[in-house]
């Protein structure tokens, strides 16, 4: 028995003892990970930092990390933010630098140092080294990112940008280190060779991102923002006394028209979806379903060897008079389809006035070459509310092209 007692000691002894040295090793990895980050900055090379408007000496940058204040400069508490520290000048408060630490797989810790001033905004990447008392702060630098590393391989870019050019960078600091391209900038290039086209482009030209790992290799990914379908908006058409007529281009007689339901009605008045071809003001396809409409659709099937099925013209709602135009909904969304295959969202304008779209962008890559017999479907996605019913109409709806 005393032996039993002697072994039941010795086991419980050595289990307080590992578990005495996991709770020790676990204290020095979460003091490791909470290492102040002032403390590392103390001998940050801030004689670097060129982008600043009034640059800060050592001395001064050594005493705003003690103390928290200096002659020109102060810390600013960011929320949210544990692993930073915002030095502010304090006559100029856009004129500032801010260090985020981020944890490696190694014994160093990188930072992302942000400059900036009233007219710009830089970001490096700096290493710090621990384990050195000497040159422990180097500069770390990322493989060059280009243009082509970004975008969507559905779309097409003009010829004359130059996709093997360094694309302008805009850096995240959350969990790790992101690294996007400037999407404001990028568009504003595009649009010198693709006029009008920033709304379809933003959230689906741009494909990709990349994040910096605690190994400190570049890994890519899908941007959340990516959207695989564009989403194209109507132009609004007004008259042009030197040019064509708003109609010149309208081919009604190159294809034939269905729809999901049509409202009824007792009178002589129809509301069928061939209504939307026979130019006619004061006629209209309306649904004729429960409700306003959504999920309902009309489609487009080519009947002739015209060259159309890219491009479409309508008018919204009910126009005969204002008052219906008024009383009745609008379409705010349509999805097109393409003999089954869902190819864009389409934005309508809420005005009685003539727009106009294509579902064939010059900048996307799409396969189709329109053809006799194919089917182009549009599906009522969402709406603007009449004040009076829960029909959804369009008194217009034709493709246009050369069907001379």
């Amino acid at each position: 028995m005393c032996w039993n007692i002697k072994r039941n000691f010795k086991t419980g002894a050595l289990f307080f003892t590992v578990a005495a040295l996991i709770l020790f090793k676990t204290s020095s990895c979460q003091g490791q990970e909470n290492t102040d980050v002032k403390k590392m900055l103390l001998d940050f090379p801030v004689e670097r930092l060129e982008e600043l408007i009034q640059t800060i000496n050592p001395d001064e940058f050594k005493q705003t990390l003690k103390t928290g204040s200096s002659n020109s400069w102060e810390i600013v508490e960011t929320k949210n933010k544990p692993n930073s520290a915002n030095i502010q000048n304090k006559r100029s408060p856009d004129n500032a630098v801010i260090f985020y630490k981020f944890k490696t797989s190694n014994p160093k810790w990188l930072f992302a140092v942000k400059q900036v001033n009233a007219q710009n905004q830089t970001t490096d990447l700096w290493l710090y080294d621990p384990l050195k008392t000497k040159n422990d702060w180097e500069k770390f630098n990322v493989t060059s990112l280009l243009i082509r590393d970004f975008v969507s391989e559905q779309v097409i870019l003009p010829p004359e940008l130059n996709l093997d050019s360094k694309a302008f960078l805009q850096p995240e600091f959350r969990d790790s280190v992101y690294f996007k391209i400037n999407l404001f900038t990028f568009l504003k290039e595009v649009e010198k060779y693709f006029p009008n086209s920033s709304s379809a482009l933003a959230h689906c030209y741009i494909k990709y991102k990349y994040t910096l790992g605690p190994d400190l290799i570049l890994k890519k990914m899908q941007d959340e923002d990516y959207e695989m379908l564009p989403t194209l908006t109507a132009i609004v058409e007004k008259e042009n006394p030197d040019g064509p007529g708003l109609t010149e281009f309208n081919c009604p007689h190159g294809v034939s028209v269905t729809a999901s339901s049509e409202l009824p009605s007792a009178t002589a008045l129809s509301y069928k979806a061939s209504n939307v071809l026979d130019e006619n003001n004061k006629t209209a396809w309306s649904e004729g379903m429960k409700g306003s409409g959504l999920g309902e659709w009309i489609e487009f099937t080519i009947t002739s060897a015209f060259y159309i099925g890219e491009s479409y013209q309508l008018q919204n709602g009910y126009v005969k008079d204002k008052t219906s135009w008024m009383n009745n909904n609008r379409v705010k969304k349509l999805k097109c389809f393409v003999n089954g295959k869902l190819l864009a969202l389409i934005l309508l304008n809420d005005v009685m006035d003539y727009q106009s779209f294509s579902i064939k962008p010059a900048w996307f890559k799409i396969n189709n070459t329109f053809k006799k017999g194919d089917k182009i479907r549009f599906i009522i996605e969402e709406i603007y509310k009449g004040i009076k019913y829960d029909d959804t109409l369009l008194s217009h709806f034709v493709p246009t092209g050369n069907c001379g």
